[in-house]
């Protein structure tokens, strides 16, 4: 997906978190965990083998 990245790449996954008005703290601690999922090498290549979100859900259970 063309996203006008800094590093020229495309972007292949874009996360989306809706949290009410106002935010609960919980949200920075949902946001921490995405950084820490998105970080490892493994977790994205698993996610990139997802094919459905079942799988996807299946794995963010596991990890």
């Amino acid at each position: 997906m063309a996203f006008n990245a800094s590093d020229r790449k495309p972007v292949s996954d874009i996360v989306v978190l809706l949290v009410p008005a106002p935010a609960a703290p919980l949200h920075l601690d949902l946001l921490a965990e995405i950084a820490r999922l998105f970080s490892d090498h493994n977790f994205r290549e698993e996610l990139d083998q997802c094919e459905n979100e079942q799988e996807i859900m299946s794995l963010l259970d596991r990890s």
